[in-house]
Parts: structure tokens; C-alpha cells; sequence
């Protein structure tokens, strides 16, 4: 019989012990989880050292073998990092129109007719919202390069190509888009971009499409960014400046497009032994290619042409 307020003895169990700890942990996680996410967003993290990877995985290979009643089965995984004979070999592909004419299923009168006939189909998930932007067309083919917004309203610079045959175009065979802000999974871990950090971004797509975009330039190759100040004139890649900038007024802002032509920036990229497209960052290119802006008194950035878009 329990005399007065005497509380009673409870005798925890390992099991309880375990328990206990559990929660202890769990709510302690649970608690720090908001000044972990407040410190990521006054502290992002730089860009310059996040790892990015162009390797490619095919998937597993199965092979069976057969002896007498037995049957073994072996599966193997290959993995392709771009290396300067893979680059080798598409640009030989690339620089032969009839590579894309063996695609093309139907020709236009004109590069309109083929654009608007793309743009109809149900499954476009970019759509333009300017006219075009600039330009490049010899007589094999040509690209042109867009505003456009995605199905979230971000804003990008599309690009459109189609090859010619016999002054006709064929329907669009490649469409790529360059965004204008960082990549969504960029930001949700939290990344900040330098003007150095922000050139560098653009750049390693444009490696690998690279070949297909200089066919209209006959193999000239041509790289691009998107800024929103005119100091982009002063932007520096391999000592040289942008060939030229164009400006141009969308959706209430106005963007400056800075544009190399006949620099070669993949090449310089693949002769460094330290650089592979399997694994790098982007500070290993800024620094391999010496990105960088000067002071607006730079003689160079005064002879950078800034015109207007049509």
C-alpha cells in the first residue's frame, strides 16, 4: 500500500532506453532542420567548386552463354566520358549536311513555314516570344536564335535548326534552349553565381553541340551568353572580348547577348590533361580559360560592337 505522495519507481527496459535515445535524436534533427536551411540561404554555397559530369552510362549489357544444360548470364555496364576522338568524330559527322538531309522527312519553301510547322505539334513545351534574335545561314543550313519562356515562365534563348537542300529547308531537326537564370536544381541547393561563375555556366553545353551549331558558319564555332548589363563588353575568355553584343528588350528587362565566333574554346578545354568532361567544375574552367572581366577603360572593350536587336 502506497503511503502519502510516495511516487513509485519506474524501471526502464533496455527497449524503453533505446527509445528514448531515438527521440531524443529524431527531435534534436528535426529542431535544427530551419537554422540549417536559414544558414543555406544567408550562406549559399559558390558555384566554382560544384562537381558536374558529361559521362554518359549505357544500360547493363545481358549475354548468355550456354554449356550443356547450363546457362550463365553476365551483365556489364560501359561508361563513355567525351574525350577528344569522340569530339573528333562527331564533328566529321557534323560538317557533312548530308548527315542532317538523311534525317530531314519533309522540306519548305522557307525557314518560316518550317518553324511554324514545329510549333504546331502538341508536345512543345517551349514556346517564342520574341522574333528572332540573330542569325547565321550559309547555303547547307542555317539556325536562328529566339526568346522563348517554358511551361514555369522562365526565359531562355532557343535555338532552332533546320539543313537546306536545293534552297528549300528541311523540318527542325535540333532545338536547344539557353535559360536565362540558373538551373532550377542550382538554386535549390542553394548555389550563387560570380559574373566568372555565370559565363562559365553557359559554356559546357554549348561544347557539345558545337558542331551542329557551326555548320551554318561553314565550321566556324560560336558560343554565347545572356547578361543584363552592358559591362559584359569588358568580359574576357582567353584574352579575347566578345566579337560582338546585341541588346534586346523582353518581357520588361532588357538583356545584353555577348557572342564569340571562331573562338576555340572546346579545343582549349581538350588539350588540358588536367580537364575531363567526365568530372570538373566550373572554377577549373574559368581558370583554364582565363575568364575574367577588366576595368571598362580596356581599349578592347571599346571596339565591342553593342547593336540592337531587330
Amino acid at each position: 500500500m502506497r503511503k502519502g505522495n510516495q511516487v513509485p519507481k519506474v524501471k526502464m527496459t533496455k527497449k524503453d532506453t533505446r527509445t528514448f535515445w531515438r527521440a531524443v535524436i529524431i527531435t534534436g534533427v528535426l529542431s535544427s532542420l530551419p537554422l540549417l536551411l536559414a544558414f543555406m540561404i544567408v550562406c549559399p554555397r559558390s558555384s566554382r567548386n560544384m562537381p558536374i559530369s558529361y559521362s554518359s552510362e549505357t544500360a547493363p549489357i545481358e549475354s548468355a552463354t550456354t554449356n550443356g544444360a547450363t546457362t550463365t548470364t553476365s551483365t556489364e555496364t560501359t561508361v563513355t566520358v567525351p574525350s577528344s576522338a569522340f569530339f573528333s568524330e562527331e564533328a566529321s559527322k557534323a560538317a557533312n549536311p548530308e548527315t542532317y538531309r538523311k534525317e530531314a522527312k519533309k522540306y519548305y519553301s522557307t525557314f518560316q513555314e518550317a518553324i511554324n510547322a514545329y510549333h504546331s505539334g502538341p508536345d512543345i513545351d517551349v514556346h517564342r516570344v520574341s522574333g528572332k534574335i540573330f542569325q547565321y545561314e550559309n547555303r547547307n543550313a542555317v539556325i536562328a536564335y529566339y526568346w522563348c519562356i517554358n511551361r514555369n515562365n522562365v526565359l531562355g534563348l532557343s535555338s532552332i535548326f533546320s539543313v537546306k537542300k536545293d534552297g528549300k529547308y528541311s523540318d527542325i531537326l535540333e532545338y536547344g534552349t539557353m535559360w536565362a537564370g540558373a538551373n532550377p536544381m542550382q538554386k535549390f541547393y542553394f548555389y550563387t553565381f560570380s559574373p566568372d561563375e555565370t559565363v562559365a555556366s553557359y559554356l559546357p553545353d554549348q561544347c557539345f553541340n558545337e558542331d551542329v551549331r557551326s555548320l551554318p558558319t561553314g565550321g566556324s564555332p560560336v558560343y554565347f551568353g545572356i547578361s543584363s548589363s552592358p559591362a559584359v563588353r569588358n568580359l574576357r575568355i582567353l584574352g579575347e572580348p566578345p566579337t560582338r553584343i546585341i541588346k534586346s528588350s523582353i518581357k520588361g528587362k532588357t538583356y545584353y547577348v555577348w557572342i564569340y565566333e571562331g573562338l576555340d574554346i572546346r579545343g582549349a578545354l581538350l588539350k588540358t590533361n588536367s580537364f575531363s568532361f567526365g568530372n570538373f567544375t566550373y572554377g577549373q574552367m574559368i581558370d583554364i580559360l582565363h575568364i575574367h572581366f577588366v576595368p571598362s577603360t580596356d581599349p578592347l572593350s571599346k571596339n565591342v560592337p553593342i547593336v540592337t536587336a531587330n
